[in-house]
């Protein structure tokens, strides 16, 4: 599926927005549902050979004709504008197709258009190359001035199923998040939850032991590189009953380094190096996982004191990363699979395998490839390979758990507490402590899932998963340490190698690094690897207590509040602005003008947003007050600004006055705006003391 994506030239975003509405659209049956589907059953050869973008099924065949004859210029004319903006023109010169890629692209099969609320479509087509399937393309496009244009192509399917699960996934960001409704009674509200813990939540080890007995497969979702959920991972593989219900371990891992794996378990010393090989293999950097190593470490001793029959099994089950093999990017297309389906086929595979294991599997995965009945709008389910597996085997044989976590994409952007703090405002009300309880009843599993903004799925907690697990505050947690000796020079030419032939650049000097070799890579990897997580502490998590307050941004609720009750408290805008021009004060001049301290404009540390040209501004206050200092600082009363220059609610804005040792007087307005984080917030001044500006700077 690799060479399929790039033929594409362009790397498209999907990111699917709302344009004009399309006349042609059957809207007899859209009153009744969001999505319109209607079969094409049509060839590429079978529509003219002429530009026709009245319908999707026609643009497909036109994006189809150019994918085929490599006329790179025509994408700026067959996109939407947001994308032929970002199309360089200079490269728009024809490039070769091979015959065999062009009779794919001339030979699809249109199988269906699925147009979502009139205005945004999917073309789902089959690919065939020389009469082998290839998968199902997902075409998007989008009603733009009276045309479907190009918005982004997908990674083929496996099967037609999946393609309309994953182009519902894909409309399914056009629904609006869900808004909490504001509480007025916080402490009324919450007790039910409160009450909920004291009387189901159980001891956590005790809980998930039960969970092992009673299941074929327990999942455990996680987020990576948690320290202290791998540690209760292996504290539950010392239990003396483990081994008794549970015999094998699947882990998302890639399984063609196996072999690596049975190496360490069946040798009598505990020799890592196998483990370590394979971790190297898992993406383009590697696993470090010092946590993850612990947890194969605790897995060995435990066997030792196993009968063979006994012993525990660790399996890998995720997609191959073969590097020895992987010579160019297209090479790593090659091992490409919907690693969900992928996943879940390896273990049933695994489990026919040996069936005279009759005992349960615990099989550790990131939580997005977890949940077991959640899904999209219009009833399309979430494929995950929790899914699969609850298809295959029922649901009584797959339980899941949900790891405590924050809101998060799988980039690791995070977005706020899970539902705006409810829950663990839950958890601080019982102190806290360690638990595990059950979703199928109480409060918990009938809130709107939100974990997962990659995902904007039309479910509950208790769709996805079985029970929760709460371990202890996320602001206490820290980043996985990396495993020592895990990059040696040797390895990190290796790393070069690699980024290289996925990105077309070395590491170091994709990162702007002067060395390549173990201690600078170490010393980059160290920023966050055993360190406390940055980004899970309470400036960015917003308060425990946003849910109460109603909306969907806990961060814009309040900020409105400050700024609707600014007036009311006008002292806190005038020690803001008293505050920074203290700072501009006693500013060391000649630290921010010496030319060897580079980025130093960084380092000013005012609350203060600049219309443009941070570093000018810094360059323009340290040359001019160094040689004319303030003498004094008048600060007025607070007003309301005009709307029509600050926006629709009026910033708070303090009039000044400085006076220059020369006499010279430098006056104005300073609007202010209120950033809000976990810890309260803070006043900010925005674009009043632009000095280093002219007007026309300004405009």
């Amino acid at each position: 599926m690799e060479q399929i994506k790039n033929l594409i030239f362009v790397s498209f975003i999907l990111v699917i927005g709302a344009t004009q509405t399309n006349p042609a659209a059957a809207k007899s049956e859209l009153k009744s549902s969001q999505l319109h589907v209607y079969q094409v059953n049509k060839k590429v050869t079978d529509f003219p050979e002429k530009d026709d973008f009245s319908t999707p099924e026609s643009t497909y065949a036109v994006i189809s004709r150019v994918m085929a004859s490599g006329e790179r210029g025509k994408w700026r004319q067959i996109s939407i504008k947001s994308l032929a903006d970002r199309l360089s023109a200079e490269n728009a010169e024809k490039t070769e197709v091979k015959p065999e890629i062009a009779r794919q692209w001339l030979n699809a099969r249109i199988i269906e258009v699925r147009i979502f609320r009139e205005k945004n479509a999917v073309v789902l087509a089959e690919l065939t190359r020389d009469s082998e399937f290839q998968g199902i393309d997902k075409r998007y496009l989008e009603y733009e001035n009276g045309r479907w244009l190009n918005r982004g192509q997908d990674s083929a399917s496996d099967t037609i199923d999946e393609a309309r699960a994953e182009s519902n996934a894909a409309f399914a960001y056009l629904l609006e998040k869900p808004t909490r409704p504001k509480i007025d009674d916080p402490h009324a509200y919450l007790k039910p939850f409160v009450e909920f813990l004291k009387n189901e939540a159980r001891e956590p080890k005790t809980f998930v032991m039960k969970a092992l007995a009673e299941h074929k497969i327990t999942i455990m979702g996680e987020i990576h590189h948690r320290p202290r959920y791998w540690a209760f991972n292996s504290s539950l593989v010392t239990e003396p009953d483990f081994p008794k219900h549970i015999g094998t371990i699947y882990l998302e891992l890639p399984s063609n380094d196996q072999e690596l794996v049975d190496k360490f378990l069946a040798a009598d010393e505990c020799d890592t190096m196998p483990v370590i090989e394979m971790l190297r293999d898992n993406l383009w950097m590697g696993w470090p996982d010092q946590a993850m190593l612990d947890f194969f470490i605790t897995v060995w001793m435990v066997n030792q004191n196993l009968e063979t029959n006994e012993r525990l099994r660790i399996v890998l089950v995720d997609m191959q990363r073969p590097w020895s093999k992987i010579e160019k990017r297209q090479d790593f297309g090659k091992y490409a699979v919907n690693r969900d389906k992928f996943m879940a086929e390896n273990i049933i595979n695994d489990m026919n395998e040996h069936p005279q294991e009759n005992r349960n599997a615990l099989f550790i995965v990131g939580v997005g490839h977890t949940s077991l009945n959640q899904k999209y709008f219009e009833g399309a389910p979430v494929m995950t390979a929790g899914w699969y597996l609850r298809q295959k085997l029922g649901p009584e044989n797959i339980y899941a758990v949900f790891q405590h976590r924050c809101v998060q994409t799988n980039m690791g952007d995070v977005k706020g507490r899970l539902c705006m703090g409810l829950f663990e405002s839950t958890f601080a009300a019982v102190g806290n402590k360690p638990m595990a309880f059950t979703l199928e009843k109480g409060p918990f599993g009938t809130e709107p899932y939100d974990a997962d903004p990659d995902r904007p799925v039309s479910s509950k907690y208790k769709d996805g998963f079985d029970a929760y697990l709460y371990l202890g505050p996320l602001e206490t947690e820290i980043f996985s340490p990396l495993i020592a000796g895990f990059y040696t020079d040797d390895f990190v030419k290796e790393l070069e190698r690699r980024s290289q032939v996925m990105y077309g650049k070395g590491w170091a000097e994709a990162y702007g690094l002067e060395k390549s070799n173990a201690a600078s890579f170490i010393n980059w990897m160290s920023n966050s690897w055993g360190k406390p997580r940055q980004k899970w502490q309470a400036n960015i998590l917003g308060p425990l207590d946003a849910w109460h307050r109603g909306g969907k941004d806990w961060r814009q609720a309040i900020e409105d509040e400050k700024l609707a009750c600014a007036m009311q408290n006008p002292e806190e805008v005038v020690q803001a602005a008293e505050k920074i021009f203290e700072k501009i004060r006693e500013a060391d001049y000649d630290f921010f003008l010496d030319p060897n301290n580079k980025y130093s404009w960084q380092k000013f540390g005012i609350s203060y947003m600049v219309h443009t040209d941070y570093p000018s501004f810094v360059k323009w206050i340290c040359t001019t007050f160094k040689s004319n200092p303030i003498v004094s600082v008048e600060v007025g009363e607070v007003f309301i600004g005009k709307k029509e220059i600050i926006g629709k609610t009026g910033w708070p804005t303090v009039p000044y006055k400085l006076t220059l040792k020369d006499g010279r007087i430098l006056e104005g307005e300073l609007p202010f705006n209120y950033s809000a984080d976990g810890k309260g917030g803070h006043w900010h001044g925005m674009e009043g003391i632009d000095w280093h500006l002219t007007e026309k700077d300004k405009k």
